[in-house]
Parts: structure tokens; sequence; C-alpha cells
């Protein structure tokens, strides 16, 4: 399979940056016709999905969503802040589950910036808060 592309999710943020400084040790040894495989990226989002429950409430799943490429392949980390129907603003326990995502966002990047600069590799891996999207189409 030359073409194959692979969507992993780790079980938890220490794998995640296992897999991480695995690519970046992969990276320092790779010949130099592979050097356009190596993506030197890590993105980091929190996500809010909404959808209706049978009884016409917003159910949200409050996320922080961590991911970078290597190669074809797509690794990420999600980690659910909560799972709830929430009546929307201004209920005081949606404020609490959007702070409480709010700190696990921080967390997780705060540990990963920490892991890069103990991998020596901060200076040349973009560490990106915003959205890492995977492309439907492939270039000719």
């Amino acid at each position: 399979m030359p073409n194959a592309t692979f969507e992993l999710e780790t079980s938890d943020l220490e794998e995640f940056l296992s897999l991480l400084e695995r690519r970046e040790n992969d990276a320092a040894n790779a010949p130099p016709r592979d050097a356009p495989l190596l993506r030197r990226a890590v993105c980091i989002e929190a996500l809010l999905d909404q959808t209706a429950s049978r009884y016409g409430l917003p159910f949200r799943t409050r996320y922080v969503v961590a991911a970078f490429a290597y190669g074809e392949d797509l690794i990420t980390f999600k980690s659910v802040t909560s799972r709830s129907a929430e009546m929307g603003p201004p209920a005081d326990d949606e404020r609490e589950l959007a702070a409480a995502q709010r700190r696990r966002y921080a967390e997780v990047l705060g540990t990963i910036r920490e892991r890069l600069g103990e991998m020596g590799a901060s200076s040349h891996v973009l560490l990106v808060e915003g959205t890492l999207r995977h492309s439907g189409g492939r270039g000719g």
C-alpha cells in the first residue's frame, strides 16, 4: 500500500507525546529525500460539538484535540472535558463546563510545549493553536 493513510488516535497524552518524540528522532535520522514527509507542526484546538437530544435540548460535547501529521498519517489525542445537555447562556453549569475545557486546553498546551522544549524541538516544530483539517483531495 504505497499511498496508505492512517488516522491514529492515542489513548492518552503521554502516548501522543511519545509518538511525537519518535517522529522527531526519525526526522533527525532521515535521508534528505524523505524530508518532505516530515511535517513540522503540532496543532491544538478546543472544540464543541452539538446535537439535539431526543427532548430537543442541546447535547454538547466539549473536548480538546491535539494533532500532528507524519508523512500521510494523522496522529491525534482527544480529551473530552464534558458530555451533557446544556441549556445555553447564561447557565452557571455551562460557564463551569467552558472553564473546565479552557483549563484542560491550557494543561495540554503547556505539556506539549514543555515536551517540545525537553526534546530540543521547540525552535523547529511549530505549535499552532488553531485548526488542523484533513485535506479531502490530493494534488496531481
